[in-house]
């Protein structure tokens, strides 16, 4: 009830004082509210694995830190390999496509990731995160770069702030969720 109140007493200080610490007046720009949710739901699903999947690897199926780290790199360098690419193909195409396709690609890899088990293979495990890193890559800058497109220059630095606390809130709900 406190927390909820004091978001309350947050939002009103936020829009009506003159020089706020974070601008909440950019969510009034369309694409930038959009990519703001997408960019939430995006961050839940990549840190969610993200720390799941070290638990999972060796709580369960007794891998050390090191052998971890190496069945999980492949698919932090996928999605390394393809956000610019992504950004790339979401300036030449357009945004819509490549986050309805990426969310897709996310989605069923992240299906497949839900019904691992201790006879699942460490080959299919690993695919499976590359799929997935592949398609969270795929989304995660086209959506970001439309939505800052769409903020007059002016305020580029307050939705800049903004985009970074929803990521950074944004991954800790998800890690609490799981």
């Amino acid at each position: 009830i406190i927390g909820v109140f004091s978001f309350i007493i947050f939002i009103f200080n936020e829009l009506y004082y003159p020089e706020p610490l974070m601008d909440l007046r950019v969510f009034k720009y369309i694409p930038f509210s959009v990519s703001m949710v997408l960019s939430t739901f995006t961050t839940m699903a990549m840190f969610g694995v993200v720390f799941i999947m070290p638990l999972f690897l060796q709580n369960i199926r007794g891998y050390t830190a090191m052998q971890t780290g190496i069945i999980m790199l492949p698919s932090a360098l996928a999605m390394g390999f393809m956000m610019p690419i992504g950004g790339k193909l979401g300036d030449k195409y357009g945004a819509k496509p490549l986050i309805i396709i990426g969310s897709i690609i996310t989605v069923i890899a992240t299906y497949g990731l839900s019904n691992i088990n201790m006879d699942t293979s460490i080959t299919f495990i690993t695919l499976l995160l590359v799929i997935r890193a592949l398609g969270l890559g795929m989304s995660m800058m086209p959506a970001s770069t439309e939505g800052m497109n769409s903020i007059p220059h002016h305020l580029i630095s307050r939705a800049t702030a903004i985009n970074s606390t929803i990521r950074q809130v944004a991954s800790s709900i998800s890690i609490t969720f799981l």
